[in-house]
């Protein structure tokens, strides 16, 4: 960003902005929000347009990274970073996907593309990027059209912006910006001649949103997480294109399971069941031949199941009961000589989805592991572990008290690494492959009493495993507790049966 605002503030905007914070942090012990020295500057106001502008030629910038404070400086970055690389773009899918009502039928009928909010929800000055192709049969004209989805008391402006880029002569043809808002002022409608040679180029469109009363902004508290913001929605209309094959959202097949008013609904995991999602910033989750990776070091990732869960559509009743989750898991720890805290966790989380598909902002949280430890459950070799050195099974189960009200919801699997990776196992491996066991209980049905709980530290709480350790290190003078564990995990918690292996090895 810094580049981009020098280029249009002037060499040396972004320091003077750094300055004025410490000039603050110095006189008084509190720094302002950048957002608010930025736009209190003399520069920005020299300008006269709102940050929502501001940013929305900020986000044209980006669909074709063209930061640099001169032609030779861009051409330098386009050249070390690919333009085109579908983890910037956010995925269009249509409303047929998960829609079903009136108004979602009838936007479908009008070839209506929505972004994908659960993968990359826009907040205030972000930018939406898309990648757009021309249709084959294009006409002399084509046309897209954003149609804000928000109430009108939100008073938000979308700008959208439209660019063809060569990527072989880095040659870039910008089309003016439009503009529309939540109170219905105009459309925001970009309509174009096809000349020739355009469908050569990339069509990349980004959208920007927030409100253009400078005076309304206010940052957001100390702690609080940029998607605890409102998502700002909207659809595009799109004539004569259409997203791009490679920024064109595709779920996988979905198990659709309904809703039992009271009862037990066992969920179908399984390692073919189990979808990562693209990062934006590379690495994230995957599948190996047995497991699921959690991603790299200091990453945030998501697995998504392959799993809708609705209500009877036949019924007249609008909301269920979720008393409770039980799963089974296993467990162990990828780059373990980064020992300490954070380790890294994982959390089991149902989305809700609206009756047009989008993602309800606050997701349901049914599960949230502790921090795994370095050692004793390792992938590392060096540390006495192995790719399958996994934990015992961890019979996880919660009591829940919470009241679905939308039509249908999601589950998901949310990493967050903390100095190292984890890959994730479920029961009855190898025979099974990720099969998690998964449950979930409605209308007063609660998880079965007695089911093994979790420590602080992800062991069994009834300390027997670790006596049968103890037991191991006294018998074999100088055994180290990590051997004598993976040998009672090796030989199904028989301490004689482990006694033998180790005393023969």
């Amino acid at each position: 960003m810094r580049p981009a605002q020098d280029k249009r503030f002037g060499r040396g905007f972004v320091h003077s902005m750094w300055h004025a914070d410490f000039v603050q942090r110095q006189s008084s012990g509190i720094s302002r929000d950048l957002i608010s020295n930025l736009r209190d500057s003399a520069a920005f106001r020299a300008l006269g347009i709102s940050l929502c502008q501001l940013f929305s030629a900020f986000g044209v910038c980006v669909l074709t990274l063209d930061w640099g404070l001169s032609d030779a400086h861009a051409a330098a970055l386009q050249r070390h970073a690919d333009v085109l690389a579908c983890a910037r773009f956010t995925p269009l899918r249509t409303f047929a996907e998960s829609g079903t009502t009136a108004r979602a039928r009838a936007q479908q009928s009008l070839c209506a593309w929505l972004p994908d909010s659960s993968t990359r929800p826009l907040k205030r000055f972000g930018a939406a990027c898309h990648r757009l192709t021309l249709d084959a049969n294009v006409g002399e004209v084509a046309r897209i059209t954003l149609l804000p989805r928000m109430n009108d008391e939100a008073q938000v402006s979308f700008y959208v912006s439209l660019v063809f880029f060569d990527r072989e002569t880095r040659r870039r043809i910008v089309l003016p910006t439009e503009r529309t808002t939540t109170s219905g002022a105009g459309l925001a409608c970009i309509t174009w001649v096809v000349e020739n040679g355009q469908e050569c180029m990339e069509m990349l469109l980004s959208v920007t949103g927030g409100s253009d009363d400078d005076a309304e902004f206010a940052p957001c508290e100390w702690g609080k997480k940029p998607s605890q913001l409102p998502t700002l929605r909207y659809a595009l209309l799109l004539e004569g294109c259409a997203p791009h094959k490679d920024a064109t959202l595709t779920r996988p097949p979905m198990h659709a399971l309904q809703i039992p008013e009271h009862g037990v609904l066992c969920i179908p995991t399984g390692l073919a069941n189990f979808f990562p999602r693209l990062r934006l910033g590379g690495g994230g989750p995957s599948l190996t031949c047995r497991d699921i990776r959690s991603g790299n070091p200091g990453e945030m990732s998501y697995v998504d199941l392959a799993v809708r869960l609705g209500l009877p559509t036949d019924s007249s009743v609008s909301q269920a009961l979720l008393t409770g989750v039980q799963f089974v898991y296993r467990n162990l720890c990828g780059y373990s000589n980064a020992t300490g805290s954070p380790g890294p966790k994982f959390q089991l989380r149902l989305v809700q989805v609206d009756a047009d598909g989008d993602d309800c902002d606050t997701p349901l949280v049914l599960f949230a592991s502790p921090e795994l430890d370095a050692a004793p459950f390792c992938f590392d070799a060096c540390n006495g572990g192995s790719p399958i050195n996994y934990s015992p099974e961890i019979v996880a189960t919660r009591a829940l008290n919470e009241t679905l009200r939308c039509q249908s919801a999601r589950l998901q699997l949310v990493f967050i690494n903390g100095r190292r990776n984890m890959h994730l196992q479920g029961a009855d491996f190898p025979q099974k492959l990720v099969d998690l066991e998964l449950k979930l209980f409605f209308g007063g049905a609660e998880p079965l009493s007695g089911a093994r709980q979790i420590s602080p530290r992800g062991m069994p709480r009834d300390g027997q495993l670790q006596a049968e350790v103890s037991f191991l290190c006294e018998a074999i003078p100088d055994l180290e507790q990590n051997l004598a564990l993976k040998a009672l995990v090796a030989n199904g918690g028989d301490v004689n049966a482990a006694l033998s292996a180790l005393m023969s090895s």
